[in-house]
């Protein structure tokens, strides 16, 4: 757990290769089939900005849970409606 500069709490987690990489392709899938908020990219507004620009390594290597939870509110409000076609 760590806490942001703005106030804003956040939690890392390790995962499985595996399973980084299946949910690193659902989130690129997101980025571009939902509409974010004021237009900003998910991915380059949440990470903070190193002090050092030695390496960019570490945007790639953290998902964003916020985003990938927006799937799983999509499928359960197309069950709860019964919508079809969702994602």
């Amino acid at each position: 757990m760590y806490g942001g500069t703005n106030g804003t709490l956040g939690y890392l987690a390790p995962l499985s290769e595996d399973r980084f990489r299946i949910l690193g392709k659902l989130e690129m899938r997101l980025i571009t089939a939902i509409n974010h908020y004021a237009g900003l990219n998910p991915k380059a507004f949440r990470l903070s900005k190193p002090f050092n620009k030695m390496s960019h390594n570490h945007l790639r290597h953290v998902l964003d849970g916020e985003l990938l939870w927006k799937y799983v509110l999509i499928k359960i409000l197309s069950i709860v409606f019964n919508i079809n076609g969702g994602l």
